[in-house]
């Protein structure tokens, strides 16, 4: 990211607290500064009265909250945009004061989902045109779960919440890919796997994909219930 906004002609400074990291960017003339994110002296010293945009990429969830809220309160005209692991992070980072939040998997998901529909047989343009109105039905739906986590009175609250109404949003979801006008109907069938007798499991369908999805838990232990990995859907 830095990268990109390098080389599009906007100045960066980079706050870390890997000091091998610090180097490196150093080394090749990129201004950054080692320390604790979260030190409001490191905020001062690295120019944030002058800076424009913040974006938090930090892997400690608990800190980028913090961050966010302390620069929120001290620094009123910086624009936050930050990273969430999740959505129950990402709506904990809204709270905090971020004007935008970016999911950390989500668009890599739509990216792998769409390569996934072009090889199980669907032209690139009509799974690329599904992937759109992913994103559409995605943003549309934003604002209602985010208010069903605001409004659960604890963690289990949370999940049954979660868990209602996303299951009820997706089912929404088929039907509107089913009936969208923009959408083509396939010239070929999407290939199916050979199907085979299953010992015991003769009700049993077969998928079409089998996917292996999952979070990395290194960084799971310094979340905070309101954060909870289970609010990811």
């Amino acid at each position: 990211m830095n990268r990109l906004l390098r080389s599009n002609g906007f100045k960066t400074v980079v706050l870390d607290r890997e000091y091998n990291q610090v180097e490196r960017l150093r080394q090749i003339r990129m201004k950054s500064y080692f320390g604790d994110v979260t030190n409001p002296e490191l905020l001062h010293t690295a120019g944030m009265e002058s800076a424009k945009m913040l974006v938090v990429a930090i892997d400690d969830t608990d800190s980028a909250i913090e961050l966010v809220s302390h620069v929120r309160k001290h620094y009123p005209h910086v624009f936050i945009l930050a990273r969430a692991f999740d959505r129950g992070h990402g709506y904990a980072l809204s709270e905090a004061g971020a004007h935008k939040v970016v999911t950390e998997t989500f668009l890599s998901a739509l990216w792998l989902g769409t390569e996934a529909l072009e090889q199980l047989g669907m032209p690139a343009v009509e799974a690329k045109k599904r992937r759109d109105i992913m994103i559409q039905w995605e943003l549309a739906n934003t604002d209602k779960l985010r208010e069903a986590w605001l409004e659960s009175r604890d963690e289990t609250d949370r999940r049954e919440r979660f868990l209602n109404l996303f299951i009820a949003l997706e089912e929404a979801l088929v039907r509107d890919m089913a009936s969208d006008p923009r959408n083509e109907p396939l010239n070929q069938p999407i290939n199916k796997p050979i199907e085979e007798p299953m010992d015991d499991h003769s009700n049993v369908q077969p998928a079409d994909v089998f996917a292996e999805e999952g979070h990395d838990q290194s960084s799971s232990k310094d979340t905070k219930p309101s954060c909870n990995k289970g609010a990811d859907f």
